[in-house]
């Protein structure tokens, strides 16, 4: 197996040579995060519904929380933050000025107000992560004090690496990578000249609702193991920067857990091998599900052969929640 590194940032989903079926699904690239999803759900969202209207899916406050919190650690610490450019439509580094923790939490605060719950219970989450946002950035800070984050600070770094057995690259975004300080006192230090960052948040479940017809809390926990998917996403991390140790952060409103190659067997070289390569099958059968009709045109013709093929798992626990309307368009896909 060859593996390329492909250094080109302004643009890396200008890819030459995409295959014609491809480009009649406005499909260009592969993501670590595309891979959680099951084959039905990722076609449904990436193949049969366009950018414009897949933008539209409801999303919920987990995930503007978890945006929020991970952007103030960014605000923080981040020499640099990745950024679109409005005027190139290109991604590219812009210096940050670092914000004092306090001040880094006011700003996610105010951007986590413009979030629009989309029904009651979402709302009862939204008012009660807008508490528990500042502990949990204060757990996360705490976190990457330990493991020294200060020098040559670069947040949502664009990495693009091609694979010789896919068609298409496969691209992502790192949370935060830093220069390792080799004289900082750690238990997490390594010899690595470079650190990369996954950060994963977890936030308190609604579980009973109350005469007064609120909602009581469960409080998140961090894993006692990572998450399959999780390491997957480092194991592509892995493969594009060779020269950084992987580093995958948990963090709740009152602890954290940092995962390494010396508390966490997977995260070692080998193990995370496996999980690219697992990561790797994934994408090659996408790419032969769509390759079949490499000589068709008609597009609406190959997506009603898809479907035959794909289970939409509708039952699944988390990839439907994308809006009822949207769901309903799904079912009419699969004739459900």
């Amino acid at each position: 197996m060859t593996l390329k590194q492909n250094i080109k940032v302004s643009d890396p989903l200008e890819e030459a040579g995409t295959p014609s079926v491809c480009n009649l699904f406005n499909w260009n690239h592969h993501s670590p995060t595309q891979a959680v999803y099951p084959d039905g759900n990722f076609a449904y969202r990436y193949w049969f519904v366009p950018q414009e209207v897949r933008r539209q899916f409801e999303g919920n406050a987990n995930m503007a929380a978890g945006v929020a919190i991970g952007s103030s650690i960014q605000y923080h610490l981040a020499d640099k933050i990745f950024k679109l450019n409005p005027n190139t439509r290109k991604l590219s580094p812009v210096v940050n000025k670092r914000l004092s923790l306090d001040l880094a939490i006011q700003k996610v605060q105010e951007e986590f107000d413009n979030y629009n719950p989309v029904n009651e219970k979402d709302r009862a989450k939204f008012q009660w992560y807008r508490e528990t946002i500042p502990q949990t950035i204060s757990q996360l800070a705490k976190a990457v004090e330990v493991l020294g984050v200060k020098k040559n600070v670069v947040a949502e770094n664009v990495l693009s690496f091609h694979d010789d057995r896919l068609l298409l690259p496969i691209i992502g975004r790192s949370d935060l990578e830093f220069q390792q300080d080799l004289s900082f006192a750690s238990t997490h230090n390594t010899s690595f000249p470079f650190s990369l960052l996954e950060i994963k948040t977890s936030h308190d479940r609604p579980s009973r609702l109350k005469k007064d017809g609120s909602y009581s809390f469960t409080s998140a926990k961090v894993p006692m193991m990572p998450n399959k998917n999780h390491l997957m996403q480092c194991a592509f991390y892995s493969k594009c920067k060779p020269e950084h140790e992987v580093k995958l952060i948990y963090v709740v409103k009152d602890d954290f857990k940092i995962f390494d190659r010396h508390n966490c067997g997977d995260l070692e070289p080998e193990n995370l091998n496996n999980y690219y390569e697992q990561l790797v099958t994934v994408f090659k059968r996408r790419e032969r599900l769509l390759m079949r009709y490499a000589d068709e045109t008609d597009v609406e013709k190959i997506k009603g052969e898809l479907v035959q093929d794909l289970d939409p798992q509708f039952d699944h626990n988390f990839c439907w929640s994308i809006g009822n309307q949207f769901v309903q368009d799904a079912k009419k896909i699969w004739n459900c």
